[in-house]
């Protein structure tokens, strides 16, 4: 997979890098896709969202437990050093700036973390812009079509065609 990023992972642009550790951190810690969804959710109906709201969301997914606490206040910092969400006060975050991503790899490194983290089995290509997991990342259509390393994109009846893990 590494051979895929014609190069390391530092020649890659800030957008790119910072995509790929919200993926990999996503894909070890689910957690952390959960209370992206759940920020994404939210500011979809409103600017600024409370961190006890993200807590209630996790509390009802995996409990309302130490652990879990634990868990949100410690991927929270990583958000907002990606810049994908922004602290407006303590306690408080807004809507921060999406990931303009570049890299053909990450792309697909992006849609392969959430068809993964989300349990289905594909994505029609149609969706990529509704699903609240793409509301950090831009990504182009264009590179959709060079997909081979962990997802490949097959013709459907309607739309654009869908996307799925490569088995």
């Amino acid at each position: 997979m590494a051979k895929q990023l014609k190069g390391n992972f530092l020649s890659l642009s800030k957008n790119d890098q910072k995509a790929v550790l919200i993926s990999l951190y996503s894909l070890a810690f689910p957690i952390a896709y959960d209370i992206l969804l759940a920020f994404s959710v939210g500011f979809k109906v409103q600017d600024v969202i409370s961190k006890r709201v993200i807590l209630e969301k996790m509390g009802a997914l995996y409990g309302s437990n130490r652990s879990m606490h634990i868990g949100v206040d410690e991927t929270i910092p990583l958000f907002l050093e990606c810049g994908i969400i922004s602290r407006q006060k303590n306690g408080i975050f807004a809507k921060g700036l999406k990931l303009k991503i570049s890299n053909n790899f990450v792309s697909e490194l992006i849609i392969y973390s959430n068809i993964k983290l989300s349990g289905s089995k594909s994505i029609l290509v149609d969706e990529l812009s509704f699903k609240p997991w793409y509301a950090y990342f831009e990504i182009s259509s264009l590179t959709i079509d060079k997909f081979n390393v962990m997802i490949s994109k097959k013709d459907s009846a309607v739309g654009k065609g869908y996307l799925m893990i490569n088995q």
